[in-house]
Parts: C-alpha cells; sequence; structure tokens
C-alpha cells in the first residue's frame, strides 16, 4: 500500500480531490437552509471521493452507504451471530461490486493503482483478494469524513479569530496534525500486548487484550504541551493515535491529509460562521468510535456581515 497511497501517487489527485470538495460546497450554496452535517457534508465527501479519487462507482449509492456502516462494525469486539452475518452480506456485496469493476482494464483512479501495485508485486494476488484489500480500505475511509463532521462541531465552540484560522490553508496544512488529534472520530482501539509490560501501576501481561482510549492518549498532558482545541497552533506538531501507530498505522493518512486540507479552508473561506444547533447532534450505535448520524448546522457567510 506505500506506493499506491503514499504522498508522491495521491498528488496526482489533488485537483480532483479539491473538485470533490468544490462539489459540495456549491450544493451548499444552493441549499443555503436545512443543513445536516452528515447528508450534506460528511457522506457527499465520502462518495465523492469514493467515485472520483478511488474511481469506484457502486451500483446503489444508498445500499453502498449502509453497507459501510455496517462493516465498519467488523472491528468492533463481542458481537452477535446476526450482526456478523450481517458484516459478512455487507461485506461480500461491496467486495462482489469492486472485483466486477476490477475486471474492466485501463481504467483511472486509485483502486486501480492498488490493483496493478498488487498484480505486480513479488507474491501477486489474485482478483478477489485485491478486491477486500480495497473494500477495507474504501470502508475505513470513511473515517475521515467522519472526523471532518467533528471538525466543523469542535470548530462551532471556538472564538471567531480562532475560526477566522481555519480558511487560511497554509495554516490548515501546518496544523493539520493537531486538530485531527482532536478530532478523530475513533474513540477506542484494541491491541493485545505481545510482552508484559507496566504502566503506571497496572501491569498487563503478554497476550492479554487493552483498550486505548484515543482521546484521553492524545490529551496525555505528560507528553503534549497544549491539551485544549482552543491552543491548536501552541508548539509544534506531536505524535498522536489519530491514526494509529507502529505496524498499525493507517495507510489512508496522506488521502486523509489531502482531503481534509483541502475542504476545511475553503468551507471557512466560504461560511466563516459556522454553527451547530444545541441538541441537534446524535450518534451511531458504536462501540469504537463517535459516529455521527445527524447534526442540524447553519452556515453564515459572507452575506450575513460575517468576515
Amino acid at each position: 500500500m506505500v506506493a499506491p497511497l503514499g504522498s508522491e501517487n495521491l498528488s496526482k489527485y489533488e485537483k480532483v480531490t479539491g473538485n470533490v470538495g468544490n462539489k459540495v460546497l456549491v450544493a451548499l450554496s444552493e441549499k443555503k437552509a436545512d443543513i445536516d452535517l452528515v447528508t450534506d457534508i460528511e457522506e457527499p465527501l465520502f462518495l465523492g471521493i469514493v467515485q472520483q479519487v478511488f474511481g469506484f462507482v457502486p451500483g446503489n449509492l444508498a445500499t453502498f452507504l449502509r453497507d459501510v456502516d455496517i462493516s465498519l462494525k467488523v472491528a468492533e469486539p463481542v458481537q452477535s451471530v446476526k450482526t456478523l452475518l450481517k458484516i459478512q452480506d455487507a461485506l461480500t456485496r461491496i467486495i462482489g461490486d469492486i472485483t466486477a469493476q476490477l475486471n474492466l482494464p485501463n481504467k483511472p483512479g486509485l483502486l486501480y493503482d492498488i490493483y496493478n501495485t498488487l498484480r505486480s508485486g513479488t507474491q501477486p494476488h489474485s482478483t478477489e483478494q485485491i478486491a477486500a484489500t480495497i473494500a477495507i480500505l474504501l470502508i475505513a475511509s470513511r473515517t475521515t469524513s467522519e472526523t471532518i463532521s467533528h471538525i466543523v462541531i469542535k470548530n462551532s465552540e471556538l472564538s471567531v479569530s480562532i475560526r477566522k484560522k481555519f480558511s487560511n490553508p497554509e495554516w490548515v496544512s501546518t496544523h493539520f496534525q493537531s486538530f485531527v488529534r482532536f478530532c478523530a472520530s475513533t474513540e477506542f482501539l484494541t491491541r493485545v500486548a505481545s510482552a508484559e509490560i507496566k504502566v503506571d501501576d497496572v501491569t498487563l501481561k503478554a497476550d492479554e487484550a487493552v483498550f486505548i482510549h484515543v482521546p484521553s492518549t492524545n490529551r496525555d498532558q505528560r507528553h503534549h504541551r497544549s491539551c485544549e482545541y482552543a491552543q491548536l497552533d501552541e508548539g509544534a506538531p506531536e505524535r498522536h493515535l489519530a491514526f494509529g501507530a507502529g505496524v498499525h498505522r493507517c495507510p489512508g493518512q496522506y488521502l486523509a491529509q489531502q482531503l481534509i486540507v483541502s475542504f476545511i479552508p475553503k468551507l471557512y473561506a466560504q461560511f466563516p460562521a459556522i454553527f451547530i444547533e444545541p441538541g441537534s447532534v446524535k450518534f451511531k450505535s458504536s462501540l469504537l468510535a463517535r459516529r455521527v448520524s445527524s447534526a442540524r448546522v447553519v452556515l453564515l457567510g459572507a452575506e450575513n456581515g460575517i468576515r
């Protein structure tokens, strides 16, 4: 995954990624009212990346979104047999659709970059294996648009002066790691201790299952200089767990960065003030993540006297 998902290969998709965000902004400007954070911003961004960057065209968008939501539960522990069967069915449909499209040669998109890379490797994979790998990547990339929802929600709590910085592409690019640290949609990571280790006064034995609370880890005052979201630009970017770490590091980090750094400045340049209606934020059922299901948004632009 290093080559097709690396910054060098993804650079050729920067214009496409920008166009995905532009289309979402045009639709927001035309709608103006009754904006929902998920259905009007988060989902269109995700589908745009899937279709325009990956080059994958789902047969039915509503079914695909539903299957992605179900499939994301594959990483969660203690699932019922009924839920596991739903996950299996959803993954089977997504993998089947991807397999069918991989059999169409010479198509543009990240999907085919990945396919060609894995097919030409020293240990070539079958089309079905590659389709399964791509399916997991597509499903996991949903967390990028979910993180954008969390950024918008957190930004609605900031002062006007701080919020203005988000319309500055250079500032957003410089501080990308810092605000993703606070807004990652993943709440828990599951890991297994490879050896006995002591953390403070707790001893973890080898092969013992561990839950890592990501928000707490990313606000550890012993490691991070700034632990408040309003202090985003205090200090240099630091290590965090928004994209995992070590062998578990997210292969889609550069794609996530490309979308967020492209879209967020445009969003706040067009709508300097974005408010979340109190009490309107609702979340999906999830053991490991805070995934927004709906939130009513008020967008205020220059025509409202906002600068």
